[in-house]
């Protein structure tokens, strides 16, 4: 067991990272329009000869970033695209975590019987296939002009061989997590698609209730907009669904005004709700951790901090305007409880409800 305040700092905060996980949803959303990501992937396409090197015409993109949402839709768009100028048959699509290095290195070297032109070859994610990204590495420099090679990995190390030669030779296209005056914009033109328009007031607080996942965003705007074409807070309050750990930024928020009643009543909302103890401990763990992370990097960006926890600058923003309420010394009072209880609750026999409401009075 960690035993300095550093040690269990960074528990902390690898709880908070690991069960960031919880928050996100899966699954990807394809826009209908992709004119303006053509242009983009056009240019990513068409490289010119780079100068001392054995290239004569690579066509490799590299889509990563911490923003998933806008890194899938525009590798889907470069797909898309690719094959309505080609055809299907042209097209190879690996899954970077179960493909076989043998079978990609083929691929890369034999241009398609059904091809009079370009091919290419997708691979999305690696995951623990470093075989794969490896190999890619050494082969790179030795594919035939006429295939062009699209990778999604939105994870990828900056550090590795396979980033470097790209990022020298040919082209990455990163994608990070929208800011708020970004999302609001971004929000209004997806719904201007869709023949819709936000009523004051409403885009933020659609994002403020999606804590800005850019996914969510994009599903919960297709039921409102179908609900009705004007969206208003009236009908983001009633048809979006407010997210378990946006009541735990409450729950704190109460005990950030030592409101001990107010966070119990949070509490006992979330039992209604069904929501497990153990869930809202471990998140009360990772907000906690939050708080920590923003009090301690005050002069970092909300950006910075951010991408560092792999969370988007909105919900960064709104953690710092509720840490100003808390001295550094008390939440680093709160992140040892929470870690304690924690803890506790996976090593002993205790009943999670009252472990939780204890852990709430002392907070």
């Amino acid at each position: 067991m960690p035993r300095s305040f550093e040690e269990k700092t960074k528990v902390v905060i690898d709880v908070a990272k690991k069960y960031e996980k919880l928050r996100l949803l899966g699954g990807a959303l394809i826009s209908a329009q992709h004119a303006k990501n053509r242009q983009k992937i056009h240019k990513q396409f068409h490289l010119i000869p780079q100068a001392n090197t054995i290239l004569i015409r690579m066509s490799v993109l590299l889509i990563h970033g911490e923003n998933e949402f806008g890194a899938n839709e525009f590798y889907m768009a470069a797909l898309k695209d690719f094959v309505a100028a080609n055809s299907k048959q042209t097209l190879q699509v690996f899954d970077g975590q179960n493909a076989a290095v043998d079978t990609v290195e083929e691929s890369l070297s034999a241009q398609s019987l059904f091809s009079t032109g370009d091919q290419m070859i997708a691979i999305k994610r690696f995951g623990k296939n470093n075989e794969l990204r490896d190999r890619l590495a050494d082969l790179i420099k030795t594919i035939p002009s006429e295939t062009q090679l699209i990778i999604y990995e939105p994870k990828i190390d900056k550090r590795s061989k396979l980033y470097k030669i790209i990022k020298k030779h040919s082209s990455t296209k990163e994608f990070n997590n929208l800011s708020e005056p970004e999302l609001i914009k971004w929000m209004i033109e997806r719904a201007g698609e869709k023949m819709a328009n936000f009523a004051p007031g409403s885009a933020k607080l659609l994002i403020e209730m999606t804590k800005g996942n850019q996914l969510k965003i994009a599903s919960e705007l297709d039921k409102l907009v179908g609900y009705d074409k004007t969206i208003t807070r009236e009908s983001v309050k009633l048809l979006v669904d407010r997210a378990p750990d946006d009541n735990i930024f409450d729950l704190l928020d109460f005990v950030a005004r030592d409101d001990k009643k107010g966070a119990l009543k949070k509490y006992e909302e979330l039992s209604e709700a069904q929501v497990d103890a153990h869930y809202i401990l471990v998140m009360l763990c990772w907000q906690v951790a939050n708080f920590l992370a923003v009090k301690s990097g005050n002069k970092k960006s909300d950006r910075e901090i951010a991408s560092e926890l792999g969370m988007n600058p909105y919900a960064i923003s709104k953690t710092r305007q509720i840490v100003k309420q808390f001295s550094f010394s008390r939440i680093k009072q709160m992140a040892l409880l929470t870690l304690e209880y924690d803890i506790e609750l996976k090593t002993k026999s205790v009943d999670p409800d009252q472990l939780v409401r204890q852990l709430i009075v002392k907070l």
